[in-house]
């Protein structure tokens, strides 16, 4: 019975990791800003502001860092032609190998090195399913700034009732 029941905690956190994982992260973010939130309402800056501020210091920082793939991303499809270019320049001689190889065994040199390798679309395809999925990660990012941001508020209320009981 402990086993069937471990098995289904498993694969309900599994099945649901999708949300699990930005609350749990979420939460170790707040543990780790509530000490700062503390300290700012110590110095007699108001929770309100502290915690503006703190979320906006955050909200920074995520922004920068998407501002920052943004930039490599359109960096790299800006080179796209550059580098193929060089990966036909260095398939050259593997593409002259096959083709040597092809016409002694009578093998397709197609079929050694496929053709959307040799065209770069392979590249072009990788750099697109890269923004799709930073995309996509984008919500999971706003629940978990939701997340962090009502787990800083209701931090203060946590904290004192803690203090209440222990």
């Amino acid at each position: 019975l402990a086993g069937a029941s471990i098995v289904i905690i498993i694969a309900g956190l599994k099945a649901s990791s999708g949300i699990v994982g930005p609350i749990l992260f979420a939460f170790t973010l707040a543990l780790l800003i509530v000490p700062i939130l503390q300290w700012l309402i110590k110095k007699g800056v108001p929770s309100w502001l502290a915690i503006t501020l703190l979320s906006s210091v955050l909200f920074l920082f995520i922004w920068l860092i998407a501002l920052l793939v943004y930039n490599s991303a359109q960096l790299m499809i800006e080179k796209l032609p550059i580098y193929q270019t060089q990966l036909e320049r260095q398939l050259a001689p593997l593409q002259a190998t096959a083709d040597s190889l092809a016409r002694q065994w009578g093998v397709q040199t197609n079929a050694l090195i496929p053709a959307d390798i040799q065209n770069g679309s392979a590249i072009a395809r990788t750099v697109l399913s890269f923004l799709t999925a930073v995309v996509e990660s984008s919500t999971n990012i706003g629940f978990f700034l939701f997340t962090l941001l009502l787990m800083l508020i209701a931090s203060d209320n946590v904290i004192r009732k803690s203090k209440r009981y222990f």
